[in-house]
This record gives structure tokens, C-alpha cells and sequence, in this order.
């Protein structure tokens, strides 16, 4: 466990929420957004985290019905298909490991369903209007909106 090295969001280009166990991105540099559903979302809090793959794959067998080969094999694309977008960050082997345990669930384990990054081009343009920019604190992103909804 903790082989390899681990990831974490590129904060700096990359806005992010799971919610409902679907993890909701934005890339602020480029105007495209992504959901990331199935185990996505877990994997994306994992990555919050900054886990290894290895981890990330050991927990998601502990907590779903799925083998740890399937886990990994899914794991790895995902995490190659987010590097792709330049929406993770690797943080090299020797780094602290994450401060959060694994969540062994001992009663029956959750249906799995395979991760799926889709990517949505089509926001591009209308973002490019007036985009955020990048490295921006997420929280700062909505600070002024109510002032420009109202007036």
C-alpha cells in the first residue's frame, strides 16, 4: 500500500465539488467542465486527499463490490484520462502520506460502478467571456455574485 507516487487536484486550474457522489469540475484556464460519476466521485475525494493509486484501489475494494485488480485497472484510467486535462497533479513518492485511514466497512459492501470522466466542451465560449482566473481561491469565485445578481 502507498506504492507509487501520489495525486492530488490542480487547484490552480481547477475548480471542483462532489456532490451526490458525482465529482463536478471546472477547468478555469480553458472554459471546459467535467463530472466524473460512478466510483468517480470517491476517487476524486481521494484525491483530495493525496493518495497513490494503490491506495485509492485498496479502499475502493474495501468499500464496493468490485476486485482490487478492477479497482486499479479503473483507477489508473482515470487518473490517466485527468492527467490528460491537466486536472490532477503528481506529488513525488517520499511525500507524507495522507492523514486519513481507510474506511473498512464490515457490514456489505456497495454496488460498484465503473468511473466515467465525461468532459463538456461546449462551455468553453461562454466562459471565455468573463473567465475566472486561474489559481483563484474557489471560495472567491462567488464573492460580489449577489451584488451583480441584484443590481
Amino acid at each position: 500500500m502507498g506504492v507509487g507516487p501520489r495525486y492530488i487536484p490542480n487547484h490552480d486550474d481547477i475548480a471542483a465539488r462532489v456532490l451526490d457522489g458525482e465529482a463536478i469540475m471546472i477547468n478555469l484556464a480553458k472554459g471546459i467542465y467535467y463530472s466524473l460519476d460512478g466510483v468517480g466521485g470517491r476517487i476524486w475525494e481521494f484525491l483530495e486527499e493525496g493518495r497513490s493509486a494503490a491506495e485509492m484501489a485498496d479502499a475502493i475494494a474495501l468499500e464496493f463490490d468490485v476486485t482490487v485488480e478492477r479497482a486499479r485497472a479503473d483507477v489508473d484510467r482515470i487518473l490517466r484520462e485527468l492527467q490528460a486535462e491537466d486536472a490532477l497533479r503528481t506529488v513525488p513518492v517520499g511525500a507524507p502520506p495522507s492523514k486519513t485511514t481507510l474506511c473498512a466497512q464490515l457490514a456489505a459492501k456497495r454496488p460498484y460502478r465503473e468511473p466515467k470522466l465525461t468532459v463538456y466542451r461546449d462551455m468553453a465560449d461562454l466562459l471565455a467571456l468573463e473567465p475566472p482566473t486561474p489559481g483563484t481561491d474557489q471560495e472567491d469565485l462567488w464573492e460580489g455574485f449577489e451584488t451583480k445578481a441584484g443590481g
